[in-house]
């Protein structure tokens, strides 16, 4: 069974190996045609005419060759285009991560929103919280102590303002 797998391989590479040096002399072939045809065209015809009928007859036999190259050529693209949509379509990784990332962005939205209005209840609170404090120093505690409320609190600014 052994042998038999072994030689099976041989077969196989041989197979490959003469699938590919074929392929390499016809390539060959068709180039040397392509360049003794340019030579040729361009050493036997000094004439314009002449020349654009040569070129002519020597794309002939090269247009079908190079349309089936540039034929096979696209068919590769489009099927690695198709490939990569297909397996696109049936994760659908990108709809996925767009929808997680507009989530997380709101999510971010909403935090910071929420942490900036704190902030700003911090800071009115304090400021309030510096009037009653500066009115208390400023007047030496004649209208009221410190952590007591006041029914008017005078604005630091308006103290300032004042001798």
């Amino acid at each position: 069974v052994r042998a038999l797998s072994a030689l099976h391989g041989a077969v196989e590479a041989h197979r490959e190996r003469f699938a590919y040096e074929r392929k390499v002399e016809r390539a060959t072939r068709m180039l040397q045609r392509w360049a003794r045809g340019v030579l040729m065209v361009k050493v036997m015809t000094s004439d314009v005419e002449r020349r654009g009928e040569a070129i002519k007859k020597l794309s002939r036999g090269l247009t079908p060759s190079v349309l089936r190259w540039k034929l096979r050529r696209k068919t590769q693209k489009a099927d690695v285009l198709q490939t990569f949509l297909t397996e696109l379509a049936k994760n659908n990784s990108v709809k996925q991560r767009l929808s997680l990332f507009i989530f997380q962005m709101r999510r971010l939205q909403r935090v910071w929103r929420n942490y900036l209005r704190r902030e700003r209840a911090r800071m009115v609170l304090l400021s309030k919280q510096w009037d009653k404090a500066f009115l208390l120093i400023r007047t030496g505690g004649k209208y009221g102590k410190i952590g007591k409320l006041t029914g008017s609190a005078v604005s630091s600014h308006a103290m300032l303002a004042s001798p």
